[in-house]
């Protein structure tokens, strides 16, 4: 592998976190360099010992401030925040179902389709109406997102306009968009189609450039493992793990999170060797790979990688803090709440949701503290 470490340009917003909905945190820290932290952040050291935690109460006492945390969240002037309250805001579905309503009628399309798409995962039939509404959104986003939340919760509704946009719609990310939910709808019948619209050229979308062809790409490599566990789109994947330029490190990431969401247990050599790869200069990998690599292991029921959470969680680039705080969600186990304990007090509200949707996926898994945050299946 060549020296990739010094990006010229911050990783950036995969497919404007609707990828995988806002709680994967959409890599848009600028300044990638993989040393550790810089400094403390406003937060602090964590005050409190994990002990805690095995106390009901005190446990009790956290998921209170995150879901405070979480409704403050969706009122938030800023969309990104909006969108990951939203998205946070189904791990308790029967008491915050009123945020997703507020989401829907949000004035950013980001934030209506993460809404959208979360009345499908979670299976919230009383927001159907509502949703049913977004199919004449006049953002593509919105409409397929509206199509999937129709259809997840067992409603008929015309499929035609999603194939439309993937093979037609000017923009990659849209087609992405497309694939992704075609691959969370679970119908293997999609599979030709999705093969057929990624052999042909970009086509209106030619001018896109090389770097969101491969992300398009590698998402419909992930919407073929999931409908029919395509191994030739499994080895696509693999092979985007090693980046030889720059310009292929986003890419990468997105790699990483696939084959941790598909539970590629092939790959973890791989994950491994790439969360400690070094250039001939010594430099490490980007935070955002490295901690992406931590977020893929702990999918697939390995904690150790939340050692790497605690290189950066002191960093001051906000959106590593909270990458950070999703490892420390999807990690599990007492000692991790200590951190999102912390994280909660951050200075960026980014970074305090982050932590408050941590906090609500540990509390997904159960008594025993592990978190599998699987993505939901048809």
């Amino acid at each position: 592998m060549s020296s990739v470490t010094h990006v010229a340009r911050p990783l950036s917003t995969v497919t404007v976190a609707i990828r995988t909905l806002a709680v994967t945190l959409p890599l848009l820290a600028s300044g990638c360099a993989a040393s550790g932290p810089a400094r403390h952040n406003e937060g602090g050291a964590a005050s409190v010992s994990a002990g805690k935690y095995k106390d009901p109460v005190a446990l009790a006492g956290l998921r209170e401030r995150a879901v405070s945390v979480i409704e403050s969240g969706v009122r938030s002037p800023e969309a990104e925040v909006r969108a990951n309250s939203v998205e946070a805001a189904t791990k308790l579905p029967s008491r915050m179902e009123n945020l997703v309503a507020l989401g829907l009628t949000d004035t950013n399309e980001g934030v209506r389709t993460v809404s959208a798409m979360s009345v499908g995962r979670s299976r919230l039939e009383r927001l159907t109406p509502a949703a049913d509404t977004l199919r004449n959104d006049p953002s593509p986003y919105v409409r397929s997102a509206a199509i999937f939340a129709m259809a997840k919760n067992g409603h008929e509704v015309d499929m035609s306009p999603l194939a439309a946009l993937l093979y037609g719609d000017s923009s990659t990310r849209v087609r992405a968009h497309v694939a992704f939910i075609l691959g969370e709808l679970g119908n293997p019948s999609a599979a030709p189609m999705i093969k057929a619209a990624g052999r042909q050229s970009p086509g209106r979308a030619a001018n896109a450039g090389q770097t969101e062809v491969q992300l398009m790409q590698l998402q419909f490599c992930e919407a073929l493992v999931k409908l029919t566990n395509d191994s030739a789109s499994l080895e696509s994947l693999r092979a985007a793990l090693y980046p030889s330029r720059p310009e292929e490190l986003e890419a990468t990431a997105l790699a990483v999170q696939i084959l941790g969401q598909v539970r590629d247990r092939k790959s973890v050599d791989n994950l491994i060797y790439l969360a400690s790869y070094r250039d001939e200069s010594g430099n490490l990998l980007p935070a955002e790979v490295r901690l992406s690599v931590a977020g893929a292991l702990a999918r697939m029921g390995m904690p150790q990688g939340a050692f790497l959470a605690e290189e950066y969680w002191k960093t001051p680039i906000p959106a590593v803090r909270a990458q950070c705080a999703y490892v420390y969600g999807v990690t599990g186990g007492p000692q991790n709440l200590e951190r999102l304990d912390a994280l909660l007090a951050d200075p960026d509200e980014r970074v305090r949701v982050a932590a408050a949707a941590g906090v609500l996926t540990q509390n997904q898994a159960g008594s025993d503290g592990r978190s599998d945050d699987r993505p939901q299946q048809p």
